[in-house]
């Protein structure tokens, strides 16, 4: 019944933003409120507008980056404009729609009304999401043995089970594109029956797998998205100094992008709660207060929309409008 499943998605939405408040309040109750409000106003601007700077550089190299995967086959078959523009989407579509899931949407929809097939923007979507993922985690386990060994002191738990969730998704990949898998995964009786939507998954794990060929363009994808999580690293090194917490961006860099990793556990809307609480907890391993982490993730919080909206608008009201860019491909 769909009404059904619908009253389920949204009483499931309702539960996540409850327990996301509860969370946040929970935090919040560990805090100096004073000192937090004191620490918003007296924040350096200038730090903050490099912060959102290097934000929206992020999106112009996620939209390259993208670019990579989605022109694999037939370079220019989309515009870089088409790219960036459903980024910026995306980002300021994320305040109101389900992170990651809802944000795929939003920017596959987008390059779809450019004249993308959809199977080749869910097939790139896919494979973005899994090397994205895995170099994640091998950025991670890397950063969280160089905490160990910074800190002797602390447990090597995390490390651990970073790398064990890195080696089990290069084993995932590998099986993902072996072929005899892709006949297993086809022969699942749902995936057999007729219908648009199944038609859509079959055509579009296809496309997906004939990224195996790809392997030049795969592994420069990786390195770039290892390249931009630094970007996050330095952007949130640059709020701490803007609060003026006395912390070195070699210890930022052991830290955030943990941090990053595990707010992204959809236990509630947007990570709200969640991803103040692992800044809390991760950042006082370094020595940053309370108080100052939590205003850390605040201003991140508020820095990721408003950064984005001028260049936004200009993508949709005065600027680029219907320019073509250059594509962003590279040569295998």
């Amino acid at each position: 019944d769909i009404e059904t499943v619908v009253l389920n998605k949204k009483l499931g939405l309702g539960l996540k933003i409850a327990l996301g408040f509860l969370i946040l309040w929970a935090v919040m109750r560990s805090i100096d409120i004073g000192e937090f409000f004191m620490l918003i106003k007296d924040a350096n601007l200038i730090y903050l507008l490099l912060c959102g700077g290097l934000l929206n550089i992020d999106r112009f190299f996620m939209a390259f980056k993208w670019g990579l995967l989605i022109n694999h086959k037939n370079k220019g078959d989309i515009t870089y404009y088409s790219l960036v523009k459903s980024y910026y989407l995306s980002s300021v579509a994320s305040s109101i729609v389900p992170p990651t899931v809802g944000e795929d949407i939003v920017r596959g929809l987008s390059v779809s009304r450019d004249g993308m097939s959809s199977e080749s923007v869910l097939s790139s979507i896919l494979t973005e999401r899994i090397f994205g993922t895995l170099s994640m985690f091998l950025l991670v386990s890397g950063t969280l043995f160089l905490l160990t060994w910074r800190y002797p002191q602390l447990d090597r738990t995390l490390f651990y089970g970073a790398i064990t969730l890195a080696i089990t998704l290069i084993f995932f990949i590998i099986m993902s594109f072996y072929l005899p898998m892709g006949r297993f995964i086809q022969s699942i009786p749902f995936l057999r029956s007729e219908g648009r939507f199944v038609s859509l998954i079959n055509k579009s794990y296809k496309a997906y797998q004939a990224y195996r060929h790809s392997k030049k363009r795969i592994i420069i994808f990786v390195l770039l998205s290892i390249l931009e999580n630094c970007f996050v690293v330095v952007g949130i090194y640059w709020i701490a100094l803007s609060i003026r917490v006395d912390v070195t961006l070699f210890d930022m860099f052991l830290t955030v992008p943990a941090i990053t990793l595990f707010s992204k556990i959809p236990i509630t809307f947007g990570g709200l709660g969640v991803q103040e609480g692992i800044f809390v907890t991760l950042l006082s391993l370094i020595g940053v207060p309370t108080t100052q982490a939590f205003t850390i993730s605040i201003l991140g919080r508020v820095i990721n929309i408003v950064a984005v909206l001028p260049v936004f608008l200009t993508l949709y009201f005065w600027g680029l409008n219907r320019a073509e860019l250059p594509n962003s491909h590279i040569n295998e």
